[in-house]
This record gives structure tokens, sequence and C-alpha cells, in this order.
């Protein structure tokens, strides 16, 4: 049986590179689900996509000399986050371009010949 020692130190938390490369990327997560899972109409994630962007390169700059898979981690977060930014933008565009002819069409007044109606039908 171990006796626990009256006055034994508890370790402190040390925050190293490795410890912040963690935090960062759990950070990193929240923007992330929240471009995945909302609901906004292109291009409304943009900035959400720009967040991400600056925190993969903060967690790149981070673990530059760590192990290979913190760095594939954090190279795949900084792709997903351009490819995320690009797909909103081209969506943007796409959805902009659909309601500007969506508008041009609702808003064209019908144009009718007194001739297309008989003389017994009303309007």
């Amino acid at each position: 049986m171990v006796a626990l020692q009256p006055h034994a130190r508890m370790n402190n938390p040390v925050l190293n590179r490795r410890s912040l490369s963690r935090i960062l990327f759990g950070v990193y997560l929240l923007p992330l689900f929240l471009v995945c899972f909302s609901l906004s109409v292109p291009p409304a994630d943009l900035p959400l996509c720009g967040l991400m962007f600056a925190l993969a390169v903060g967690g790149l700059i981070l673990v530059r000399r760590d192990t290979r898979f913190w760095r594939v981690v954090w190279t795949t977060a900084l792709i997903a986050s351009v490819l995320f930014g690009v797909l909103e933008l081209v969506a943007g565009k796409r959805i902009a371009h659909q309601f500007s002819h969506r508008a041009a069409f609702v808003h064209r007044a019908p144009i009718f010949a007194a001739s297309d109606f008989s003389p017994g039908e009303s309007a």
C-alpha cells in the first residue's frame, strides 16, 4: 500500500507547443462544425472560413517541428478551410445569379394583346 505524503505537490500544468496545438485544434473544430452544419445562405459562412484558415495557419506554424501526425492534421485543416471558402464563394455567386434571374422573371409584366381574349371571356 502506498502512503500519501501530506505535503505532496501537484504537478503544475505546462503549456507547450503540443498542448497549444491540441487546444487550437479544439477551437478549430467549432467553426468547422458551424460551416458544415449551418443552414445559412452562402457566402454567409465566409468569415468562419477565414477564421478556420487563420487557425490552421497558426496550428501549422506551431507543429512545424512536431510529429508527422500533427503536421498532416493541420495541413488537412488548412486545405479544408481553403476548399470551404472557395465553395462558399462559388455557391454564393450561383445563388446571386439565380436570384437575379428570378427577380427579372417575376417583375416582368405580362403583355397581352386585345386579340388574346375572346369577347365573352374576362381577364
